[in-house]
């Protein structure tokens, strides 16, 4: 008799297990500057821009030797970001940008729960961190400024090593 209790017990939990909701999709948001800056999730975003020390020698030969407005960049960030390390990266490449002179119009910012959420560059590339910054040309991808800057610092590969420099590479692309 407890053996049936028992089974009829474990089906029930299954039946009611079952029947939860299916996970939801997560998908990014593309944001502007003034979402950016009155978005809670992003409160931090002013502060952190502010405290960013740019190479400016390397920003000034972006904006003087390189043209800017050929290209696209497409920058994917996690809001409320608490990681030490990139809760200063994406607001320092946004001004490394602007200092470069490249325009708000010239930008696409995604907001994204996670690198799973879908994103309307799924077909081109995978987003393995967050945040992450494409530069296009001609609306193809044409290098990976966090990707390049990661893989280099853990390889011991000199240059580019930093925001700025391989800013300055893939602007010559």
């Amino acid at each position: 008799m407890n053996r049936i209790k028992l089974l009829m017990l474990a089906c029930a939990a299954l039946i009611i297990s079952s029947c939860g909701d299916s996970p939801v999709e997560q998908v990014s948001k593309k944001m502007s500057m003034a979402d950016i800056m009155t978005n809670p999730g992003f409160s931090w975003f002013d502060s952190e821009r502010q405290l960013y020390n740019e190479d400016t020698l390397t920003v000034k030969k972006i904006k003087t030797d390189l043209n800017v407005s050929n290209y696209k960049f497409v920058l994917f960030v996690k809001p409320s970001c608490s990681c030490p390390g990139t809760h200063k990266t994406f607001p320092g490449f946004y001004k490394i940008l602007a200092d470069a002179g490249v325009n708000d119009n010239q930008m696409e910012i995604y907001s994204m729960p996670s690198i799973e959420a879908k994103q309307p560059y799924d077909s081109m590339f995978v987003i393995s961190e967050l945040p992450a910054f494409y530069v296009f040309k001609n609306n193809v991808p044409v290098y990976s400024i966090m990707d390049t800057v990661y893989f280099n610092q853990n390889n011991g590969i000199k240059y580019p090593d930093n925001m700025e420099e391989a800013l300055y590479e893939a602007l010559k692309k």
